[in-house]
């Protein structure tokens, strides 16, 4: 699979995602429903990530192997 195959999936469900609190930003996967490959995939718009506050993933287990989180990001250009 390339980027533009990745850049197709929609945002998978069960996920939460949480920017209300900046000094708390988070995105829980805990309960995301996987592709067939294991994928979890985030839609998020590229100004979360210019801030200074971090984003906290949860939900990723350190025990289980081949675990893939996909950011697809969605730049827009402001004037």
């Amino acid at each position: 699979m390339n980027s533009n195959s990745f850049a197709r999936n929609k945002q998978s469900e069960g996920m939460q995602v949480n920017f209300n609190d900046m000094n708390n930003r988070y995105i829980d996967v805990s309960n995301a429903k996987k592709d067939e490959f294991n994928n979890i995939y985030v839609d998020l718009d590229a100004q979360y990530l210019m801030a200074p506050q971090p984003i906290t993933i949860k939900g990723i287990s350190e025990k289980k192997r081949h675990q893939r989180l996909l950011l697809i990001l969605e730049i827009v250009m402001r004037n």
